[in-house]
């Protein structure tokens, strides 16, 4: 017999075409309308609150009286809510703070007396991650409902006619084997919304669904979803429900929750479908897959990325470090730093496909985040200096919150009473070697400290800055000290006529800006990389679209090149390079008027380093136009190469037989590139998650460095002025050729560069108890991906949490400082022991492995 679960719900967008206060508001009215409708209807006895704990803080604080009664209704399972705590977008941040989502919605449920819907609710996320399922079960959640990323939903909640959805039901798996239950929607999330309570209307309205679900369910139980955006209560939904029953006797219509018709469905998952890996619409016509958000307001992305860099590298490990020596652990500092940042998480937020007012106060929580951050990363720090034992007047400890794999280049600050001989001053590791550094003087500046025991102190020091080439060992901190020396430092790099070279690449940068890069060990050359691609975009926040007839705008040939800075050991060749770019459409093609663009580049070459770091900068004047910067590798390749969350993925260059679009945009996290059997090429960046490679044009790669739209799109008309990006831009990204059997340190070299320089602080010599370096954690191996060194749930420990990027089985060591009494696999919940580790790990595949180290 054919059983219909009907699920009243409503879709909260805590943010989009309205800022958050004005959803808000409605959000308030719905759950106080819930509240009363249950407490009044004893039918009327469950309530799907979006699968997002959020949505209960956001009303309490407006509600507070009103806790017990809406929490009365969640234990009686009537309301269910949770696992997330707001409802992500998967690919836009990392996979770390798609666990930390989790565990943040699971912990607010539990911390309130309630259980979690234990459901991994996807209903709007654009596509979804190839690890999804790993990350669910490592929570013990076997199932996921979803409504993207298998065929297409158009404009205004609308399913594409011919979507691609053959069924409903699945089993998803990951890369490394594990797997969920998988429910797609029939049709959309609002397949069940405002049924009609006439019998007529309800009769024909239902046997459309029962016939639809005939086609595509492989079960006879049928998933209604009654609401959909934002959408008010039904207060006759259990009329509705008895009339249903009336019309057809022999189908079992019921109000239901999804934890009801998830058990119900178990008993049939032998026969679902099996789909493996992640889901991004790969199987359509190409146009309309939202992949074009990953572009959309840029420099918000980039926010993203330095506060969640921080919080993962900084701020959670530096005081790891500092609790271990005695400090307190700032739990609670943390958390707010991560929720705060997390609400901008939210898949209308972080892919910022919203109206100008939601940019606006995304850029207040980034802000807070990292002002808080910042707070934790700074006070563990001095916590540290302050009790390091060493003798030199002048001391820099670097701490390293993850484990750099190739030498990196550090920044640090230094005051003195004095002015100081550049010339004369070096830097000194602990054993007394020199470290290559530049010192530059900046003169008398004002500073000042907040004694934690009397007022605030303040003067105007003198102030230098330092930076220096080091190698780290793992997770951990290094001191150095200064001292005055009337030795020369010799050259690390070699610098040519516009050029340079190191042990790895040697580069020359042509006449109109671009650059050519040879790569020792396979000799390869590539050939006029970075250079600078612009066309118009008619489109809106979500979509790209091409303006019929347009031709690419190139920079104009002749670019005017320097050396910016230079050292023994690190070169900064400056290009400034024009672009005449058209000022706006007119109509439906771009404007015959045009702005004239410098476009800044920063081309950086350190010793020691695979990486050729660019920084570009531009002073945006133009409306709707997308900038691109094109690396022309000429590598024959099926598939490319792309960093995702815990996954390096291989998409295909060419899409399916059925695909119409003539770009194929992706979507990366940390990097991307492609690779033959000899050669290969990495394009690492910052905050910039759009990519594409272009089938078209030999397989070159491209980075989207600016999308400049004025609509936001979808169901209606909102402009939005903002979003056309008219200021100043600053872009950070690299280039990283490779032989193709040095992947694995390509990798590696891609990840340092994403996670950026480790924090560096001065200090005065002093007596202490601590050393002046010391390594936490030493790993090695290859193909490792790192997460988290973060203090554990239960506070008895640290977590440390790395991940397997190749598709074969590693061999890792992992050294742990005697600090700790031993090192255990736990799951993604910290709840469950899986095995005790003696410092090896025979790394399955794709596997995520999570570390506890007993303190």
């Amino acid at each position: 017999m054919k059983k219909i679960f009907i699920v009243p719900h409503s879709h909260w967008d805590r943010e989009w075409y309205m800022p958050f206060e004005s959803h808000r508001m409605r959000l308030v009215e719905l759950i106080d309308n819930i509240i009363e409708l249950m407490e009044a209807d004893n039918d009327y006895c469950y309530y799907h609150l979006d699968g997002q704990t959020i949505a209960v803080e956001d009303y309490l604080e407006i509600r507070p009286q009103n806790r017990e009664r809406l929490m009365k209704l969640i234990r009686e399972n009537k309301i269910q809510i949770g696992p997330w705590y707001v409802l992500q977008d998967e690919f836009l941040i990392d996979g770390e703070s798609n666990i930390r989502n989790l565990m943040t919605g699971i912990g607010y449920c539990r911390a309130n007396g309630v259980e979690p819907l234990m459901c991994g609710y996807l209903p709007d996320a654009f596509g979804n991650i190839s690890q999804m399922p790993q990350i669910l079960n490592g929570f013990g959640i076997d199932n996921a409902v979803f409504g993207r990323g298998i065929g297409r939903i158009l404009c205004d909640n609308m399913p594409d006619k011919d979507n691609g959805a053959e069924v409903t039901e699945y089993i998803w798996s990951s890369p490394d084997g594990s797997s969920v239950i998988g429910i797609k929607f029939l049709g959309w999330y609002n397949n069940g919304a405002e049924l009609p309570e006439d019998a007529v209307s309800l009769k024909k309205r239902l046997q459309n669904i029962i016939a639809y679900s005939d086609r595509v369910c492989k079960t006879p139980l049928v998933l209604l979803m009654n609401g959909s955006d934002h959408q008010p209560l039904q207060k006759n939904l259990s009329d509705v429900i008895k009339t249903a029953g009336k019309l057809f006797p022999d189908i079992t219509a019921v109000q239901s929750g999804l934890k009801e018709y998830i058990a119900a469905i178990r008993e049939y998952s032998e026969a679902f479908i099996h789909v493996s890996g992640e889901m991004i619409s790969q199987n359509t016509v190409g146009y309309r897959n939202l992949i074009n958000t990953a572009s959309t307001h840029i420099p918000l992305k980039q926010r993203n990325h330095t506060v969640q860099n921080l919080l993962i590298t900084k701020s959670e490990p530096i005081n790891v470090m500092s609790w271990l020596a005695g400090d307190v652990m700032r739990r609670d500092e943390l958390a707010y730093a991560w929720k705060t940042l997390m609400k901008n998480h939210p898949h209308d937020s972080i892919c910022t496909c919203s109206c100008d007012e939601v940019a606006g106060e995304m850029a207040v929580r980034f802000n807070k985040s990292q002002q808080v951050s910042e707070y934790i990363a700074a006070e563990a720090a001095k916590y540290i200096t302050d009790r390091i034992s060493l003798a030199h007047e002048k001391n820099i400890c670097v701490f390293h919150g993850y484990p750099y794999s190739e030498a990196v280049a550090v920044t640090a600050e230094l005051h003195y009473n004095g002015e100081k001989d550049i010339s004369a001053l070096a830097v000194y590791d602990i054993n007394g070697h020199r470290i290559p550094a530049e010192f530059k003087y900046l003169g008398k500046q004002f500073r000042y400290t907040l004694p934690k025991d009397s007022f605030r102190k303040s003067g105007r020091p003198h102030i230098y800055t330092v930076r220096f080439l080091c190698r780290l060992s793992g997770i951990g901190y290094t001191s150095f000290y200064i001292d005055e020396t009337d030795e020369q430092e010799q050259p690390l790099i070699t610098v040519n006529n516009n050029g340079a070279e190191n042990e790895f690449i040697s580069f020359t940068l042509n006449p109109d800006g671009t650059f050519n890069v040879t790569e020792k060990q396979s000799g390869h050359t590539f050939e006029r990389m970075n250079r600078y691609e612009d066309l118009g975009d008619k489109g809106d926040s979500y979509n790209f679209e091409a303006v019929a007839g347009d031709r690419p705008v190139y920079c104009n040939k002749n670019a005017d090149i320097s050396i910016d800075s230079r050292s023994t050991f690190e070169i900064t060749y400056k290009i400034v390079s024009r672009m005449d770019i058209p000022e706006h459409l007119d109509g439906e093609k771009r404007s015959a008027e045009t702005a004239a663009h410098d476009i800044t580049t920063y081309v950086t070459l350190s010793a020691h380093s695979r990486v050729l770091k660019i920084h570009t900068e531009l002073e945006n004047k133009s409306e709707n136009h997308r900038l691109r910067a094109v690396f022309p590798c000429g590598i024959e390749s099926t598939t490319d190469i792309a960093d995702g969350q815990f996954d390096v993925l291989n998409r295909p260059v060419i899409p399916c037989s059925i695909w119409e679009n003539p770009e194929n945009p992706q979507r990366c996290r940390a990097f991307f590139g492609i690779k033959d059997g000899v050669k290969g090429a990495l394009v690492a960046t910052r905050g910039l998650h759009e990519y594409e490679v272009m089938r078209h044009s030999e397989n070159a790669l491209a980075l989207t460095l600016l999308r400049a739209v004025g609509e936001m799109g979808d169901w209606g008309d909102f402009p939005t002025p903002d979003m056309q990006l008219k200021r100043k831009l600053c872009l950070d990204y690299s280039f990283i050729p490779f032989a193709a059997e040095e992947l694995s340190a390509a990798y590696s070299a891609a990840y340092d560069f994403y996670y950026g320089e480790p924090a560096a602080l001065q200090y005065g010599a002093h007596t202490g108890n601590l050393p002046a370096s010391k390594a936490l954690v030493d790993i090695s191996g290859e193909y490792i991906g790192f997460s988290c060194f973060k203090p554990s749930e239960d506070g008895s420990g640290v977590i440390l949490r790395l991940y397997n990027t190749s598709d074969c089985e590693q061999d890792w060591t992992v050294s742990a400082d005697n600090e700790f009494a031993g090192a255990a696999l736990v799951d993604l919940a910290e709840k469950t022991e899986l095995d005790k580790i003696g410092g090896k790990i025979k790394a399955a595949p794709k596997k995520i492995y999570t570390v506890k180290l007993s303190s």
